[in-house]
């Protein structure tokens, strides 16, 4: 057996075009389109691995992240920042980018090894519209 490596990435994407992040099919749309999914598309491409990205927690449809965590194993090696930037590359106009790849021994799990989780709610209570990033807030018209 190959010696795997392990990946520790972190990443943000912008939720609007996602249904979420776990990877998942629809009986009547066929794959639907998740963070998961395209993370794992772009490492395919790039190393022609299929692997599943397991992240810190699952978001729901149109959720953003600003430093979510996620970690994948390869059977080559590939330094970080190389790893990084070809990454993105496969990942760019999909809303996703790869801010830090990091070697992580093989005992760690994006999920399991998370000591903390913060999440960040806007609203917006007003009657006028919202019309600066409607899509990161509620907006809430009654008092």
């Amino acid at each position: 057996m190959s010696a795997l490596y392990r990946y520790k990435i972190t990443i943000e994407y912008d939720g609007t075009r996602f249904c979420g992040w776990q990877r998942q099919s629809h009986p009547l749309k066929g794959e639907l389109i998740t963070v998961q999914g395209a993370l794992s598309i772009a490492v395919f491409k790039l190393t022609k691995q299929e692997v599943l990205v397991e992240g810190a927690g699952r978001t729901d449809a149109g959720v953003h992240a600003t430093g979510q965590v996620g970690h994948f194993d390869l059977d080559k090696y590939f330094p970080p920042l190389q790893l990084r930037d070809a990454l993105n590359f496969y990942l760019q106009d999909q809303g996703v980018s790869v801010l830090e790849v990091e070697e992580a021994d093989s005992t760690f799990h994006a999920r399991f090894s998370a000591t903390v989780r913060t999440y960040n709610y806007c609203i917006i209570n007003r009657r006028a519209p919202l019309v600066i990033d409607p899509e990161r807030a509620w907006h809430v018209m009654a008092p």
